[in-house]
């Protein structure tokens, strides 16, 4: 079965962008005088990979030709790809399983309510294309402007509260009422859940849409201040986003969200160009705490075992060492 045409234009830009980068010295290749393109030249790398140059040209042009797996092995093996990179060439040269859009990502009651079991420590539950599904306090406190269902403020008051202490909620009037945010609930089941995960398209209104990850990223100011070293840390989320849309290459939420990035941003712009991957993954993030100023973070991702694309996150404050549970003591028989 041929790839659409759009698949196969991502194919020819990922290959050109992977063959710009590597240079004759790299691949143990002699230099010439000149050069006019950076990096290889479609010949070099069609040598290096065992294949025609004439062939090769066709895939990068997107032409309607089928590459098989091994061919396509070939490559990834000539243009020293990564094992995530490799992932990424393969699913988009159609030999890996691409998984296509249902109804609804269905989430759980109890998947939802673990982010607020793990207050007060800021954790979410993220879907596929970043869409935040379930959250607690400690989230709303740390990612202003991220959620609807943030309090209103008055300025300068931020310091004056404790997250998760309750004291975020104005005592005076009926707080605001978001569909889905849990507040039709009884008291004591005060997760923040969203109606699935955004694939109902949210036609038209972006008031009705969940608040998703990338999207405050890119497009909402505060989050620049927020996120210490801004710059590295979009540029790996839009490459986990490039990762994910790859698997879901049928699935609108994907194609909505990435033009409204480059369209309302000229970094996102720049750097989608760019066709960098990246797996979701834990690690460390500097964020500017609303009380405590600028935090080293150690966030941890969890994978739900019946929706690998769903993604719980934790951040533990670095610097504080973590507590648990002990374990029962063992008395000797």
């Amino acid at each position: 079965m041929p790839l659409p045409p759009d698949q196969r234009r991502q194919l020819g830009a990922f290959l050109r962008s992977r063959r710009e980068r590597l240079t004759p010295d790299e691949v143990g290749l002699p230099r010439t005088a000149r050069r006019r393109t950076p990096g290889l030249r479609r010949e070099e790398l069609a040598l290096l990979a065992g294949m025609s140059a004439t062939w090769y040209t066709y895939l990068e042009q997107g032409r309607e030709i089928r590459a098989s797996a091994q061919v396509m092995t070939a490559l990834a093996e000539a243009l020293r790809l990564d094992r995530h990179e490799r992932a990424h060439l393969l699913q988009l040269a159609g030999h890996a399983p691409a998984a296509e859009p249902a109804e609804r990502e269905p989430l759980t009651p109890e998947a939802a309510a673990v982010p607020q079991l793990l207050q007060p420590n800021p954790a979410y539950l993220i879907g596929g294309n970043y869409d935040v599904l379930s959250h607690n306090q400690a989230a709303v406190e740390l990612f202003p402007r991220l959620f609807d269902d943030e309090p209103e403020q008055q300025p300068g008051d931020r310091s004056e509260r404790t997250p998760g202490d309750g004291s975020e909620q104005p005592s005076g009037d009926e707080p605001k009422r978001t569909p889905g945010d849990g507040s039709e609930r009884p008291p004591n089941d005060r997760s923040e859940l969203w109606p699935g995960d955004g694939s109902e398209l949210w036609p038209g209104d972006k008031q009705d849409r969940p608040p998703n990850l990338v999207r405050w990223m890119f497009l909402e100011p505060m989050a620049r201040d927020i996120v210490v070293d801004w710059e590295p840390e979009a540029r790996g989320l839009l490459a986990r986003l490039r990762t994910q849309a790859a698997r879901h290459p049928a699935d609108p939420r994907y194609t909505r969200l990435i033009d409204e990035l480059t369209d309302g941003s000229p970094q996102a712009r720049a750097w989608w160009g760019r066709y960098e991957v990246q797996p979701r993954h834990s690690g460390r993030k500097r964020l500017r705490h609303p009380v405590h100023g600028p935090v080293e973070y150690a966030y941890t991702a969890f994978h739900l075992a019946e929706q690998p694309d769903q993604t719980l996150v934790v951040y533990l404050n670095a610097d504080e060492p973590a507590t648990g549970p002990r374990p029962a003591a063992v008395r000797p028989r």
